[in-house]
C-alpha cells in the first residue's frame, strides 16, 4: 500500500482475500467475505480496527449479521481524503 496520510493520497493498494481463511472462521461465509472486503479496503485508505458494538465493517473478527458497510465516522474520514 502506498498511502501518504500527510498528503491524503492513496497511490495504490493491493488487497488480497483468502476465502479458505474466511471459510474456516465462524459465521456465514458470504457475509464474512463481504465484511472482510469492506474491512480490508478500509485499511487501504487509512482506517483502523475497532471493537464491538459498532455495526460497520471495521469491527474485528467474524460476524453473524450486518457489518458490510462503513459507519458515519469512517465515511466522513474517507470522503475528506478524496
Amino acid at each position: 500500500m502506498t498511502y501518504n496520510p500527510s498528503s491524503g493520497i492513496c497511490g495504490k493498494a493491493i488487497v488480497t482475500l483468502w476465502p479458505e481463511v474466511i471459510a474456516a472462521e465462524a459465521g456465514p461465509f458470504l457475509l464474512n467475505l463481504n465484511k472482510t472486503a469492506c474491512h480490508e479496503v478500509g485499511h487501504s485508505v487509512g482506517q483502523t480496527h475497532h471493537d464491538p458494538p459498532y455495526g460497520d465493517c471495521l469491527v474485528r473478527g467474524p460476524v453473524s449479521t450486518g457489518h458490510v458497510q462503513y459507519g458515519g465516522v469512517h465515511k466522513g474520514y474517507i470522503n475528506d481524503l478524496f
